[in-house]
């Protein structure tokens, strides 16, 4: 097999052998973000603040084509 992406050695080979015994994943903080009406932490991903039910704006992220001066 050729792996010219180094995807065997980031990931490991098919053909190695591997354990899925105690494999859950470390304890971390999650995400948050801060409500600007009642300052409490809210989970990233929500949309409305279960505190206050302040309602977070959704930004919507509109790809643009690039023009010819960009290039030069």
């Amino acid at each position: 097999m050729l792996d010219f992406a180094g995807a065997a050695l980031r990931h490991g080979s098919l053909e190695q052998e591997i354990s899925l015994d105690n494999d859950d994943p470390e304890p971390g903080q999650a995400p948050y973000k801060c409500c600007p009406s009642c300052e409490a932490e809210v989970p990233l991903g929500a949309s409305e603040c279960p505190i206050c039910g302040f309602g977070f704006e959704r930004r919507s992220c509109a790809k643009r084509a690039p023009t010819v001066q960009q290039f030069f």
